[in-house]
């Protein structure tokens, strides 16, 4: 069905138009501002050699969510093999055999003959 415009009473006039929406010019995205705040820097121990060394954000979230799986938390397991080895496709077998039975049902008053 063709979609049809509302009715001229309904329509914004040239002088009458809606506010412009979304974002303003300029604003950062929330993607943007994680982002940011991943790449700060922070004093953490390095988990191997026990030093302490500058790390980023995006890192240590990383090395914790490791240190998550090797403790044995399986979400955070399958979570970090998502990220390296990607998430494995499922597949839906839909070349199935389907058998349509078509039921009608009559008025009593038309009945079928």
């Amino acid at each position: 069905m063709p979609r049809q415009d509302p009715p001229i009473e309904h329509r914004f006039s040239s002088e009458n138009q809606p506010e412009k929406n979304g974002r303003p010019k300029g604003s950062l995205s929330a993607k943007t501002i994680i982002k940011k705040w991943l790449e700060t820097k922070d004093d953490w121990v390095h988990p191997v050699t026990k030093e302490k060394v500058k790390l980023t954000q995006y890192d240590i979230i990383a090395l914790q969510q490791i240190a998550k799986a090797r403790k044995g938390d399986t979400r955070a397991f399958d979570a970090v093999l998502d990220r390296v080895e990607g998430k494995p496709k499922q597949e839906i077998d839909v070349n199935q055999d389907i058998t349509w039975i078509e039921e009608r049902t009559y008025p009593k008053d038309r009945e079928k003959k």
